[in-house]
């Protein structure tokens, strides 16, 4: 009898941690917690990018706090805006507080972007061989800007 017990709650605490996927608006959204999401995808063939702080989804409002990127250690790497060739424009609210790794790396048409003062750390290689990127604002908020982040 305690096997179906422990069964039962590892399903039931498995359930109440899953993070939750959704597409508004041409972003996908993951979710950190109850009230943060992170920008994970997004529709490819975009020219213009306007990240709201705010997205709401089944009932729930969420606060946009991270724009996604990561890579494994072995050579897989992930950026929610990564080699999106068309994309030439970012908008990033106030609201986000992080820029991930790679998170932007390959998108070569951007020429400008604008980091807020909310945001304090930018992850490796987060806008890597951005070759058309001619104006860069960093807010005074940046505490860290990892290795390779604007090369």
């Amino acid at each position: 009898m305690k096997r179906v017990f422990f069964v039962v709650g590892l399903f039931l605490i498995n359930s109440i941690s899953a993070q939750t996927r959704f597409t508004v608006d041409d972003l996908t959204y993951e979710t950190i917690n109850s009230s943060e999401v992170r920008v994970i995808d997004c529709v490819d063939t975009l020219e213009v990018v306007v990240i709201p702080s705010t997205v709401s989804y089944d009932e729930n409002t969420y606060n946009v706090t991270m724009i996604y990127g990561w890579h494994n250690g072995s050579g897989c790497f992930y950026g929610a805006f990564r080699g999106m060739s068309n994309l030439t424009s970012v908008t990033i609210p106030e609201s986000v507080t992080y820029i991930g790794e790679e998170a932007f790396c390959f998108c070569e048409a951007l020429d400008s972007i604008i980091i807020p003062k909310s945001v304090d750390s930018i992850g490796e290689r987060a806008f890597y061989s951005c070759s058309s990127l001619r104006y860069i604002s960093v807010g005074d908020g940046v505490v860290s800007i990892a290795i390779q982040a604007f090369q």
